[in-house]
């Protein structure tokens, strides 16, 4: 009788243990949530061919960023440009489109500024964004 006594103290004292060590992700905040939302976007773009502007102009958009995946955010900012990223825990953003000239960061919980560049072969396209959390 003892032992059965023993035996189902120490059940009882592992099994408040291991519930005790549950994993604490499920608590953890998603970053993206800081961004996820309505952004007011000023958008400069440019196109040029070889070593001249063929087009430039600049736009005003209400767009939005929503959360994507496990680890991505689309960035909707004009009417027919959204881009997709990758975004770690801190708020880093990488898996931009030619990476080797495309570059952006959030410099703040409401601020973004990204600077996207497509093209080769002497012609191509710019766009220089910032954004404001609404």
């Amino acid at each position: 009788m003892k032992k059965a006594f023993l035996y189902f103290v120490s059940l009882a004292a592992m099994m408040l243990l291991l519930q005790n060590c549950k994993d604490n992700s499920e608590k953890a905040t998603d970053i993206r949530s800081n961004y996820v939302g309505e952004w007011d976007f000023t958008v400069c773009r440019t196109t040029f061919v070889m070593d001249s502007i063929a087009e430039f102009d600049t736009i005003n958009y209400i767009g939005g960023i929503s959360a994507k995946g496990t680890d991505q955010i689309d960035i909707n900012y004009t009417e027919c440009d959204t881009v997709s990223l990758h975004i770690d825990g801190s708020g880093n953003l990488s898996g931009f489109p030619s990476p080797q000239y495309s570059c952006g960061e959030f410099t703040s919980d409401n601020t973004i500024h990204l600077y996207l560049r497509w093209g080769g072969l002497g012609g191509g396209k710019i766009h220089v964004v910032d954004g404001m959390k609404r």
